[in-house]
């Protein structure tokens, strides 16, 4: 990941004479465009972070990922290389007034976007290229193969228990209906054994 960290904006008196409250700066949302030297037709990353301190408001951005963009390509390696190593903020405000230094004070700015230039108006809003791993997904462990038991089919049950099944003997005072009864029996009996050999 191709990341941008650095001042936004400080309380430093400009090249202008322009000065921007750090207390007073807003964002608009987040997160917000980052683009490459104010264009609105270069957008080049997004800020994903923003706090205030006694010196300034401090960033994070994050350039669109390699080969994303060729526009964001060539903007990461200018910062790579210290051709573009500053940010310039873009915003509105309610109203200033004039300083000393012949110039405005912004007591409030709502930010819409913040850039990343070659020639900074601010040279305190340094920005530091860093590169960080990307996030990979975890590799996942595969779950351990338990060996399932197989029901045996009906055939090689009955092959593994195969018994002699015997016969029924007749004694000849069985009623009718027990003797259509032993005779079923019997014939599977027969067959049922000359199958398994028994």
């Amino acid at each position: 990941m191709r990341v941008l960290k650095g001042y936004a904006t400080t309380s430093d008196v400009d090249v202008v004479g322009d000065i921007v409250r750090p207390e007073g700066v807003m964002f608009n949302k987040m997160p917000l465009p980052l683009l490459g030297g104010h264009d609105h037709k270069l957008p080049i990353g997004t800020v994903v972070s923003a706090k205030a301190d006694s010196k300034g408001v401090m960033i994070t951005a994050h350039l669109i990922p390699k080969g994303e963009s060729r526009t964001a390509d060539d903007w990461a390696a200018a910062a790579k290389y210290g051709a573009a190593q500053a940010f310039s903020i873009g915003f509105r405000s309610a109203g200033a007034t004039a300083n000393k230094h012949g110039g405005k004070t912004y007591d409030t700015a709502l930010v819409h976007e913040v850039s990343l230039v070659v020639v900074p108006a601010n040279s305190a809003c340094v920005a530091k290229y860093v590169e960080t791993p990307d996030a990979t997904p975890a590799a996942v462990k595969p779950a351990p193969v338990k060996p399932q038991a197989t029901k045996p089919s009906p055939k090689a049950t009955e092959a593994t228990k195969a018994v002699r099944i015997p016969l029924i003997l007749i004694s000849g005072h069985e009623a009718p209906e027990t003797l259509r009864g032993i005779e079923e029996h019997n014939q599977r009996a027969l067959a049922h054994n000359k199958r398994h050999g028994l």
